[in-house]
């Protein structure tokens, strides 16, 4: 890893969700010629309730590039189909009408639904659960251990006080040129 040099990272550490096979079709972060896309969360009773109703709205060319079985896979397919059917829609837009589906979707079920996606300039990352508290997830542009860096993660890095929870039901949006913003869903 101290050989590799790039202007912006995505990062998972994978445990499965039970019922999920730990395997390189499921590992994350998923990518396409656009986007890179990373789930951190579940939404129960996937395979029996929601994926379902998820594919039935699912343009069938999209299932050909989905290689494993977990709902991150299937949320992918989902927002990269938003993208396209509106190419001027903004990624902040689209993740927050991704979001709505997800609720129709799941009809009750308990989702969580951190999920980080880049364009590789920016990094979007949502904070968002449904039935349950979203996972944590953390941001800094500030941290001396990381200098002229913005980074977002599960967990704090550091000791550092110059970290900030991601409110609830939030999306962050880390630009290199930009502020960090946080826009409510």
């Amino acid at each position: 890893a101290r050989a590799l040099v790039s202007n912006l990272w995505i990062a998972s550490v994978r445990s499965a969700t039970e019922g999920n096979p730990v395997n390189h079709a499921n590992t994350q972060p998923f990518i396409d010629a656009e986007f890179l896309f990373d789930h951190n969360g579940l939404i129960d009773q996937f395979h029996s309730q929601v994926r379902p109703r998820l594919v039935a709205e699912l343009d069938p060319r999209y299932l050909p590039s989905i290689r494993g079985n977990t709902e991150s896979e299937y949320l992918f397919a989902a927002l990269r189909q938003l993208l396209e059917e509106d190419p001027d829609l903004p990624m902040e837009a689209a993740l927050v009408e991704l979001m709505k589906r997800i609720e129709q979707w799941v009809n009750g079920c308990r989702s969580l639904l951190t999920i980080v996606v880049s364009d590789g300039e920016r990094i979007y990352a949502v904070r968002h659960a449904l039935g349950d508290e979203p996972p944590t997830l953390y941001y800094t542009v500030d941290d001396e251990v990381f200098p002229n860096a913005q980074l977002v993660a599960s967990e704090r890095l550091t000791d550092s006080a110059f970290w900030q929870a991601v409110p609830e039901h939030h999306i962050l949006i880390l630009d290199p040129e930009e502020p960090p913003e946080l826009l409510s869903l």
